[in-house]
């Protein structure tokens, strides 16, 4: 909300920025301050935010019961349903998003509650898979997560363009990406030029 004297003058806040402090939204809930909905509404009205975080479950795919670890899960399905064939399929049940292992389920469910996960980044035609943080600008990852320091940081609000690299075919400042955002897409720095 602003006051008097800076009505009318542009925020000086970045994207990075305002989704550190307020949230973020992933898979249906909020994580974070319950000042979004205040920050981005008129100054006369007043609302109260009731966040909801669900611990993520695993359902049984023979009858839908619900359980809250994957070994109860699987004690369940070896003594309800011997002989049955083995879980093979992992799927977030948030978005129905598929996986090919239950680690690879277990970081994204993680991420969905914790805000922070593993990513995967296809940088200069090398795969990256670290832990990150929902917040965290891809040109902070490239620099201080994967050392590729040719990716400069001016303004660090998408003003200078000292931190454009290339994603999928375009120029992007990567102080304005999230580097969460950037998962399944081809980024080419300066070193991959």
């Amino acid at each position: 909300m602003q006051d008097k004297k800076s009505a009318g003058k542009p925020f000086n806040l970045s994207r990075r920025k305002f989704l550190a402090d307020v949230g973020v939204l992933l898979g249906g809930s909020v994580a974070g301050s319950g000042l979004l909905l205040s920050a981005c509404t008129a100054s006369n009205s007043n609302k109260t935010v009731t966040l909801t975080n669900e611990k993520p479950r695993y359902i049984c795919p023979y009858d839908g019961k619900a359980f809250d670890t994957f070994e109860q899960l699987t004690q369940y399905i070896s003594d309800n349903y011997p002989g049955q064939q083995p879980v093979t399929r992992f799927m977030s049940p948030y978005d129905n998003r598929e996986f090919s292992s239950l680690q690879e389920l277990k970081d994204y469910l993680d991420s969905m509650s914790t805000g922070t996960g593993s990513i995967s980044l296809n940088v200069n035609e090398t795969v990256y898979t670290l832990r990150a943080r929902a917040s965290w600008s891809l040109s902070f990852v490239l620099r201080e997560k994967l050392g590729l320091t040719g990716t400069k940081v001016g303004c660090n609000r998408g003003e200078c363009g000292s931190c454009t690299v290339i994603i999928d075919g375009k120029a992007v400042l990567s102080c304005m990406v999230l580097a969460v955002e950037a998962t399944e897409m081809h980024i080419t720095t300066i070193e991959g030029i």
